[in-house]
Formats: C-alpha cells, structure tokens, sequence
C-alpha cells in the first residue's frame, strides 16, 4: 500500500496555454517530493492539455472536462485528493521560490498538534499581501485570507459552495476559523506569488466585480453568523458596498 502523501496540491485551469506551464514548474520543482498533484481542466480547446502532458510523469491525476464554473471545478479535486493537507495552486499563480513545501511540511512537523490550517503571505505583481493579521478571527468579519496561502487539513476541508462565483473560498475559511474556532498557523513566509494580472479588467468590470463579491460575502455572512456578529459584519460590508454602487452611478450612468 502507498503511503499517504503529506500534501495535495489542486491546479484548476482552463484554455490558460500562457500561465499553466510557470505553475506546474513551481510545483514539480519543489524540494519536498511529499505531495500529490492533481489538475482539473475545463476541457481546454486551446494548447493547455499538451503542456500539461509534457509533465504527465510528475502529475497523479488529470480531469479534463466541462465544469460549472471554478468552485466546482475545485471540487472535483477534493474529492479525489488523499493526501493530509490540501492546497489549491491554479493556473497564473506559482509558489514563490522550491523550498516553500519543504518549510511549510517542517513547521507543521514542529507543533504540538497538527493545525487544521497553515497560512503564510502572498505577493504580486506590485506589492506583498501580509496575513499576521489574521491571528485575530474578528478579521474574518470584513476580510479573508487567499487561498494561495493557505494549507487546510483534508478532514476538516467541506465542499465549495459552487452557488457562489466568487466568495466560496471567503465562506471556507470563515466557518473553519470564525465559526468552528479550528486551530490555525502563521508563518512568516511567503507562501505563492499570486497572478493578480489574470483579473485585470477595465475600471467598470473592476467596479462590477467588486459589488458582485461583496453582495455574495453579505450572503455568506447572513446565512453563517449570529445576530451579533453579523451586524459588525454587515455594517462593514454595507459600507463598502454603497461606496461603490455610488462610483459606479456617477462613473457609468
């Protein structure tokens, strides 16, 4: 019987023939070799599924079909997934340097207890992305942490809820460490590079997209916390979603 890999590592992409080949390289790269890897493709019609072939010898599993947008395709990588964390990685962004398994499998290895979730930083293309401040769970209340930087015990890992488009990762998170209080890491470290670039939109799609994800965290937040906290919450997030409902009124209409 194999033994179970510490990690799995979940690439979702899809016609992404420009980013995918960075991503896969920053994982089958890395010094620790305790992981699984597992990419989901969208049924790609340009030449992502040759690239990914040319690495058919260091991947565990390709799907390779249509999905129901980006969360269900997550999914579908949960469910085959059997190593003891997982970790999503998908196409345009890459880990920021060999070594960050290896360091992240040592400070798991260095506690008391496994935590049910280990996060670090993020960088981009203009500036880095620190988390520390996610220590405090009331952050969660009007913000969350990227899941390119965060590795998550498969157990303790639900299903995406693939009704969202946007915030299913934002609901992840805030039920394992607001609701659930699971045990969590920081690491000083700077976990990916994320692939901010891929989002670049015009101003007004920038808008659009910001209402849309705020409007799914405020459902999100309705359906998950008390009374109490939902109010601090939804104080914020109406807030901020009148900021740009007035932006988007005096900029476009």
């Amino acid at each position: 019987m194999n033994k179970r890999k510490f990690f799995s590592i979940i690439t979702v992409c899809y016609n992404a023939e420009d980013t995918i080949e960075e991503t896969i390289k920053s994982i089958v790269t890395q010094t620790d070799k305790d992981f699984e890897f597992i990419l989901i493709d969208g049924l790609s019609t340009d030449n992502t599924l040759n690239i990914i072939n040319k690495y058919n010898s260091f991947v565990t599993n390709i799907i390779s079909e249509k999905d129901n947008g980006i969360y269900d395709a997550m999914n579908k990588g949960l469910q085959i997934a059997s190593g003891n964390y997982v970790y999503f990685l998908n196409s345009g962004d890459r880990f920021i340097n060999k070594n960050v398994l290896k360091k992240v499998h040592q400070n798991i290895l260095d506690q008391s207890m496994q935590p049910s979730i280990v996060y670090g930083n993020l960088t981009t293309s203009d500036r880095n992305i620190i988390f520390s401040e996610y220590s405090n769970y009331n952050k969660l209340l009007t913000g969350t942490i990227g899941h390119q930087a965060c590795f998550i015990k498969l157990i303790d890992h639900a299903q995406f809820d693939a009704s969202l488009k946007i915030a299913a990762d934002y609901k992840i998170l805030l039920n394992l460490l607001f609701i659930q209080n699971k045990p969590s890491i920081y690491l000083d470290l700077t976990i990916a590079y994320y692939d901010t670039l891929k989002l670049d939109k015009t101003y007004k799609e920038r808008i659009d997209y910001r209402i849309r994800t705020i409007k799914e965290k405020l459902k999100i937040i309705r359906e998950s916390l008390n009374r109490f906290n939902f109010l601090k919450s939804s104080i914020y997030y109406h807030s901020r979603l009148v900021k740009y409902l007035l932006i988007a009124r005096i900029k476009f209409h």
